[in-house]
């Protein structure tokens, strides 16, 4: 489960949300062409968005994940 950076960060190509804590978090992710943005949980560990072509950033957001 290794984690390159806490939060968001980007590859040449591809974006991830590294989440360094034990639990699940809830995020929000900013999805480039889309007029809202998404929430979704992800566990702890290295999460692959998709590329930066579709995602601007991500961050956790207050919630729970069920």
């Amino acid at each position: 489960m290794g984690v390159k950076a806490c939060g968001y960060y980007e590859t040449q190509t591809d974006s991830y949300y590294g989440h360094c804590g034990s639990t699940w978090v809830k995020i929000q992710v900013d999805i480039d062409w889309w007029p809202t943005d998404i929430k979704r949980c992800v566990p702890p560990g290295e999460t692959h968005l998709g590329t930066t072509d579709e995602i601007d950033n991500a961050w956790a957001i207050e919630g729970t994940c069920g």
